[in-house]
């Protein structure tokens, strides 16, 4: 079964947009282009974190009767 990310939120994508749009001197007619890169550079970003993060262990207990 293909896991699917969860989306990313709307305010976010359009921050970097934003950013990025600002960035490179507010040129008219790139704004698919700023939310595409936007969206990608996020997506790349979690999976970076996800990688680093080690996977959660579940503590065992002992000595119990």
């Amino acid at each position: 079964m293909t896991e699917h990310p969860s989306p990313l939120p709307h305010d976010q994508i359009a921050r970097r947009a934003q950013e990025l749009w600002e960035a490179e001197g507010r040129p008219e007619g790139k704004s698919d282009d700023h939310w595409l890169r936007a969206e990608s550079e996020l997506r790349k970003h979690r999976a970076e974190l996800a990688a680093a993060t080690p996977p959660a262990t579940i503590p065992v207990v002992t000595g119990i009767s």
